[in-house]
């Protein structure tokens, strides 16, 4: 059932039209306890490495809309001398 639950929060995570944010406090109980909780399975044969990691990184890019721009750079043009010599006549 927690294993669902993983990957209906993932499918929820990668949508464009669902806003988690009213329901985040019922889903994080959850989330949480599939990360420190002691016993997740009823077998010892079952995986629960895999629920921890799946609730750890529930989804592989968590950013889906990166800066398209990762250098913001407002002034495009630089200035070629940036540390004039205070000392110097600009009348010289």
């Amino acid at each position: 059932m927690l294993c669902g639950l993983m990957r209906l929060l993932q499918a929820m995570l990668t949508s464009l039209s669902v806003d988690l944010e009213p329901s985040l406090h019922q889903l994080m109980p959850a989330v949480l306890t599939c990360v420190v909780g002691k016993r997740l399975c009823s077998s010892p044969l079952e995986d629960h490495w895999r629920l921890r990691h799946q609730a750890i990184h529930p989804t592989p890019n968590p950013n889906p809309n990166p800066d398209p721009d990762p250098d913001p750079d407002p002034d495009p043009d630089p200035d070629p001398d940036p540390d004039p010599d205070p000392n110097s006549d600009p009348d010289y």
